[in-house]
């Protein structure tokens, strides 16, 4: 396929795209729906299903590709070989050893990690907010986001 490559840096960065945009609303939501101050009982008939669908599957799209920069390892080839800088290495080539000289993998993964670290937080902090208020989708991808920080940091040391 001629254009094989840039059709697939375009879903690439759609995704991503999609993601941001779908969390960002999911957690205006999570605040506009209140009724005083309360999460009313019947707030799933008030949401569209398929945005909670997209922004799951967006969300376990990017944490996959995050999850397995931080975790594969790849062979020594004698080059800072750190545990640390190997992981960083995955994270920016989504765990491949092609070539790529514009380094584009790299920055795309480095912006897949940002995204999902600053959604990750955003999530969090939207759960701190509301507490037992909190909209069950944004409390799983705080929780989830929450879980894989903690063996990603007990990694660094």
């Amino acid at each position: 396929m001629k254009y094989k490559k840039i059709l697939i840096q375009f879903l690439v960065i759609a995704a991503l795209i999609g993601f941001i945009a779908c969390s960002g609303y999911l957690f205006y939501i999570s605040f506009h729906i209140l009724v005083d101050g309360k999460l009313p009982e019947n707030y799933l008939q008030q949401l569209n299903s398929a945005m909670i669908y997209v922004t799951s599957g967006l969300t376990g799209l990017v944490g996959g590709i995050v999850a397995t920069g931080f975790g594969v390892e790849i062979p020594d080839d004698g080059v800072d070989a750190s545990p640390v800088n190997l992981k960083l290495q995955n994270l920016g080539s989504f765990a491949s050893r092609e070539s790529d000289p514009d380094k584009t993998k790299e920055k795309i993964g480095f912006l897949y990690a940002l995204s999902y670290i600053i959604v990750g937080i955003g999530a969090i902090i939207v759960w701190l907010i509301l507490g037992d208020n909190t909209m069950q989708s944004v409390s799983i991808m705080a929780t989830t986001f929450f879980g894989m920080s903690i063996p990603i940091v007990a990694q660094y040391f």
